[in-house]
């Protein structure tokens, strides 16, 4: 949704800043991060092991 989003401002004549674009880059590193961790996470509770 978002990238479609991103196409149509540029359309639009609209082009983001580089702080804007390292401002999303660092959100979605951040939700990669917590994605790897929730899984760990789950490996963990499944396999029993306690940290």
């Amino acid at each position: 949704m978002s990238r479609f989003m991103d196409t149509h401002a540029q359309n639009q004549g609209y082009h983001p800043s580089k702080e804007e674009l390292n401002g999303s880059i660092m959100i979605t590193d951040i939700l990669n991060i917590s994605d790897r961790t929730a899984s760990f996470a789950n490996k963990v509770r499944c396999e029993g092991t306690t940290l």
